[in-house]
């Protein structure tokens, strides 16, 4: 398949290219547009303002009455933009590429009687600038998040209407917030992350972090967006995207700096939300045809006290002796309960402190503290007009270290979950006076790309090649002892007389708050997973007519990920003998690849219309473990067998855009896309039984389990309503076969934990799901006066039909009045997703919003305030709330200015950890409803950066 997709990749090329080979004479064609705005210092429209382009081609214009300029039929090249208008300097904008998509600026100019300012240009398709292309497009850039005092992905991506950043779901330091460990996973218009294609220059990127498994999102804590130059969100089915791959929502694609025109350097520093400090550095120069742009960052941060304190049940199995005597832990023992220091109760506590049972305060407050680097190289050399390289470098890097404080813990039971035992509801439990363990994390990233664009024949060739690689190691250690602690319940006591109900050499032993030194059994994890992938791509470009021109791409992704894991611990038996568990998990080959052709028509009828038209052909191939020799897997490589699928998928998109004057766009698209399931989720577990002897479970691969597919539809419109004012509006339903969903069965008895109900997980096809939505984005941005932006959407995700005896457990009928025999109660046809899809937990938000209101005098004297609206089912599983930011900048001097930012100013979801109290609850097809935990927002912080420029 993969080389007949090159086969006909190499002949569509030559079909492009013979007829121009042959007829050199250069031809006007729509290969983009190139439009914008000229104003002057104080916001106001330059009306007549010359303007010329010139490269490739030469031309010229005028701007409206109201400063708009366009210039239609731009043919592939490297561009310079002059602009003049009596009574103001000239300015010029150079080094402007233009390839396959419409181009947008807005272009300052200064008066001729003061001195000249340097012209601001934002090259943008979003915020600052209207949108003309046939999908709906924003762009941002680190100014945009500067401009907010914002430091990380999250806060500015959620601005944008149908965008949506989840963190990770279980818990942990990946979602700190205010920390580099603050995850952001991204969604568009309810897509799951998988749904959602992440690229860099169009070629797909792939991770593994704390947050997202192997292949299944893309983190976005593991890059510095400082590292890049802008970054894309192109939403819906439009025929210009680059990829349908993946693409079933949108793409994210990130682009590193180019071209630099002009000397700049800037330095911030600022404290974090936990006491430690900020610092961004960045860099660019030019010299000759050479452009060089450099960045380097870190945050040096205690990190806050996050976690929780635990009951000890569970890891009542893992007590070794107490007093220095043997000890066994017998009745409830093998339950859990968190206990957290605002009285939340985590998933119930359930029976423990019966008079069989052993609590304890075990687990208490731990701090994370960590020091993230981070540094970025970009090169872009010239070497002709017609022809030009690239290399881009970014790593990113955090070490942290959780360490374990022990603090005293209230005791709260959750009502309603039967404790009978006789500690009081609100007694202050003593803490161990050994803290509990210390966990060494360490998470990578390192990017490599090379591009090199060059004119042949009559259109331009683009070749790339990226390669992505990421790390996550973790050490964890269980100490040998806890020290004195206070202990509630019984158990049974090593003694030279036997009584029952207790084992031969064991005798009955209660406490009541007393006070017991206590010794645990050896537990020790190493944990060491890689996941690389390597894309190359190559895209040309050519005008096949007067208006008309032609596009053909390739793209070949491979991604594999290893995983390390050695295991060695040790519990009670629960007669008085030691249970040894000791694995080791050894590299194993498992990858997937995807080749994508893109073959793309677009034609103009008239200087009002367009039309695109493109035709996409993919291929996707797993490598993974055959579920035959999944136990020999975890034992012996050279026994494991593996085996190959594959999967083609051919689905057209197609665009229309209406100009019926400067000031007004109207656009629809229809198109398929694509999306395999992530690898991890092919993988499985390989079979291996995980969790005695509290909980007996088992992933396993599904051999059967086929890609999603999907069709869509848009239509939207841009309407500039006054100066500097653009409207937005999108509607949009796109229907989806073949959704993956986690399936979770009871499959008779765990064959090592004493016969406990085994439970197997493994992910399958839905029938149809739908996503639907309308998205609004109005926004006023000029260089001096009022700034303003609104946006906003409603956004629902809903499984339209389910397979056949959907509910069914293995072997059974459910019974929906009992809910014996039945399954998957989280999914329901007609309501929301609820976050079950997906193990990074993405949600579609019924509606989320963004207002932002401020006055900017110049780039370095703004004030701003904004307000998030998050409503029910969003990504942080909370019920509907808002968060309010504000931020001020103030020149020192002429190089060196003061911002102060006020994140969270009212305190919604103000927390430094995961909440296991209820969050968002959801009904169910049978029994209780279900809630999952609130992940928090970010705590109420105050940042005070210092800004160095040129």
């Amino acid at each position: 398949m993969v080389k007949a997709i090159v086969r006909l990749g190499a002949l569509m090329l030559a079909v492009l290219l013979v007829p121009h080979i042959v007829n050199a004479q250069t031809a006007k064609s729509i290969f983009a547009q190139v439009s914008g705005q000229v104003f002057d210092s104080l916001g106001q429209a330059v009306p007549s303002a010359a303007v010329q382009l010139e490269g490739s081609v030469n031309t010229k214009t005028l701007a409206d009455a109201t400063g708009h300029f366009v210039f239609a039929n731009v043919v592939p090249g490297t561009y310079t933009i002059v602009v003049s208008a009596t009574g103001y300097s000239t300015e010029t904008r150079s080094g402007i590429v233009v390839q396959n998509e419409d181009l947008s600026f807005s272009i300052q100019l200064a008066l001729a009687s003061k001195l000249k300012e340097i012209g601001h240009v934002s090259t943008s398709s979003g915020r600052g600038a209207m949108n003309v292309t046939a999908a709906p497009s924003y762009v941002l850039t680190p100014a945009d998040m500067a401009f907010q005092g914002q430091t990380q992905w999250g806060r500015v991506l959620e601005e944008l209407p149908g965008v949506s950043v989840t963190g990770a779901a279980g818990g942990g330091p990946s979602i700190i917030p205010g920390s580099a460990y603050n995850s952001a996973i991204v969604s568009i218009r309810g897509a799951q992350p998988y749904e959602t294609a992440m690229l860099i220059d169009n070629m797909p990127m792939y991770g593994e972090s704390t947050a997202a498994n192997a292949g299944t999102a893309v983190d976005l804590a593991s890059y510095s967006p400082q590292a890049f130059n802008s970054y894309d969100v192109i939403a819906g089915p439009g025929a210009q995207s680059p990829s349908i791959v993946g693409s079933i929502g949108g793409s994210l694609n990130l682009h590193p700096a180019g071209q630099v025109t002009k000397d700049h350097y800037d330095f911030s520093m600022s404290n974090d939300a936990y006491g430690g400090w900020i610092a961004n550095g960045f860099a660019a120069a030019h010299f000759g045809k050479l452009s060089a742009t450099v960045t380097y960052g870190f945050n040096n941060s205690p990190g806050p006290v996050y976690g929780a304190s635990s009951i000890v049940t569970s890891p009542g199995t893992l007590i070794s002796a107490i007093n220095g005597i043997s000890f066994v832990c017998t009745g409830t023992c093998a339950t859990t309960a968190n206990i957290f220091p605002n009285g939340n109760t985590a998933r119930g506590f359930l029976n423990s402190g019966q008079t069989t049972g052993l609590i304890g305060c075990c687990t208490s407050n731990v701090r994370g503290e960590w020091v993230n680097h981070s540094e970025s190289l970009s090169l872009f050399y010239q070497f002709s007009n017609s022809a030009r390289a690239q290399f881009f470098f970014a790593d990113n890097s955090t070490p942290t270290v959780q360490s374990g404080t022990n603090v005293p813990t209230v005791f709260s039971p959750t009502a309603g979950f039967g404790y009978a035992g006789s500690l009081p509801v609100n007694a202050l439990l003593q803490a161990p006076t050994v803290p509990y363990q210390s966990v060494p994390l360490v998470e990578q990233s390192q990017i490599y790309e090379g591009k090199l664009i060059f004119q042949l024949g009559r259109g331009q060739l683009q070749v790339a090649a990226l390669t992505n690689l990421s790390v996550l190691a973790q050490f964890q250690s269980l100490p040998s002892s806890l020290g004195t602690m206070q202990l509630f319940g019984s158990g049974c006591q090593a003694s030279i007389t036997t009584v029952s109900p207790c084992p031969a050499g064991f005798a009955p032993v209660a406490f009541n708050g007393t006070t017991n030194t206590i010794s645990l059994y050896p537990n020790v994890t190493t944990v060491n997973k890689y996941g690389h992938n390597r894309d190359l791509s190559a895209v040309y470009s050519t005008p096949l007519s007067d208006r008309a021109r032609g596009v053909v791409s390739l793209v070949h992704a491979y991604y594999d990920f290893t995983s390390q894991t050695s295991l060695f611990s040790q519990s009670s038996n629960g007669s008085g003998g030691v249970t040894t568990s000791s694995s080791f998990t050894l590299p194993q080959a498992n990858f997937a690849t995807t080749d994508e052709a893109r073959l793309g028509y677009g034609f103009t009828p008239n200087d009002r219309t367009s039309v695109e038209i493109s035709y996409y052909i993919a291929n996707a191939r797993f490598h993974v473990i055959n579920p035959a020799s999944a136990t020999t897997a975890q034992a012996n490589l050279a026994q494991v067998m593996y085996m190959d699928e594959e999967f083609h998928y051919n689905a057209p998109r197609a665009s229309f855009v209406w100009r019926p004057s400067s000031s007004l766009s109207i656009r629809a698209s229809t198109g398929g896309g694509f999306a395999i399931s992530p690898l991890q989720n092919v993988v499985g577990g390989a079979g291996a039984v995980l969790g005695c002897p509290a909980l007996c479970t088992q992933s396993i691969p599904n051999v059967n389990l086929v890609p999603e597919t999907s069709w869509g539809y848009d239509i939207g419109f841009d309407k500039r309503l006054a100066q500097s004012t653009v409207l937005s509006f999108d509607a949009y339903s796109t229907n989806l076969k073949g959704q993956f969903y986690s399936d979770v069965e009871t499959s008779g008895t765990c064959p090592t934990c004493s016969g406990q109900p085994l439970y197997v997980t493994q992910f399958r096809n839905l029938g149809e799901s739908r996503y639907q939505g309308l998205e609004l984005d109005v926004h006023r941005d000029v260089s001096r006066g009022v700034v303003w932006s609104l946006s906003g959407s409603f956004m629902r995700g809903y499984v339209v039909s389910l397979p056949p005896g959907f509910y069914n457990a293995a072997n059974a009928t459910c019974n929906f009045s009992t809910g014996v025999g039945c399954t998957n109660a989280k999914i329901i046809p007609g309501i929301n997703f609820n976050g079950v899809f997906s193990s990074a937990g993405a949600n579609v938000p019924y509606a989320q919003g963004f207002v932002l209101y401020g006055y900017r005098w110049s780039p370095d004297r703004f004030v701003n305030v904004d307000m998030h609206y998050f409503g029910n089912n969003n990504g942080y599983f909370a019920p509907a709330f808002v968060v309010f930011d504000a931020s001020a900048q103030l020149p020192l001097t002429k190089f060196v200015s003061l911002q102060g930012t006020f994140r969270n100013i009212t305190g919604a979801l103000d927390s430094t950890v995961e909440s296991d109290g209820q969050g968002y609850v959801y009904p169910t097809a049978f029994g209780a409803p279900a809630y999952t935990y609130t992940i928090p927002y970010n705590p109420r912080t105050f940042l005070l950066t210092l800004h160095v420029h040129d």
